[in-house]
């Protein structure tokens, strides 16, 4: 998910009891409760990671496939989505495949790290793109691969490691530094979750939740 304009931009996914991938792309607006469909994006995709910069979505799905079709294979497209002119353009394909791999925006360029390897394994490759140049960049791998939840939080990308997607053991938190292009092991939380900065009188913490419950970071 994206936040533009005070929307937010969500886009792809996978329709379990259908076997469908989808293209769609929505922007959410909270005010009037309403989600309007936008521009599909290029091929239907899911699993991928999202990023704004300069008022324009970047998206680098995990995976595409047929609308209607179960089948399935790892991408490294990267896409760009400009709200003005409601319009889809291709970038430079990524370095590393990153299917269920965490991100964020760290000073106007969208770092991707982790996921699961189609070649088999997990991933621990964290690449950088910049937008200005249209150039990716491999920098310091992640400890430990895997799939993997991120948010952004004092210019730091912070990062939830699991072995496997749902669940409660192997978990771990990587904070990376790109001022020192180096990672640091934190507390893990207890279980795997949708990771989220958050607001709280004035204080930015790192919020995560799941159907297991609820967990605020402080650091």
């Amino acid at each position: 998910v994206g936040l533009i304009g005070g929307k937010l931009y969500y886009s792809g996914g996978y329709v379990y009891h259908e076997f469908t991938y989808l293209p769609s792309l929505y922007a959410y607006d909270p005010v009037d409760d309403v989600a309007v469909q936008k521009a599909n994006m290029p091929e239907a995709t899911d699993d991928g990671v999202t990023g704004v910069i300069a008022g324009k979505l970047f998206v680098l799905p995990g995976v595409c496939g047929l609308p209607s079709d179960c089948e399935q294979e790892a991408t490294r497209a990267l896409y760009r989505y400009n709200p003005v002119n409601n319009s889809w353009n291709s970038r430079r394909s990524a370095p590393h495949y990153h299917p269920n791999g965490g991100g964020g925006v760290i000073g106007k360029k969208f770092y991707v790290v982790g996921g699961w390897n189609p070649a088999g394994g997990s991933n621990v490759s964290l690449d950088a793109y910049d937008p200005s140049t249209n150039k990716w960049k491999t920098l310091a791998p992640m400890p430990t691969g895997g799939y993997a939840q991120a948010a952004v939080l004092g210019n730091r990308l912070y990062v939830v490691e699991s072995a496997v997607p749902y669940g409660t053991t192997l978990l771990h938190l990587y904070v990376y530094n790109p001022a020192t292009n180096k990672w640091a092991t934190k507390a893990a939380p207890p279980h795997v979750g949708t990771l989220a900065k958050v607001t709280l009188n004035g204080h930015n913490f790192l919020f995560l939740a799941s159907s297991q419950g609820s967990e605020l970071y402080t650091r």
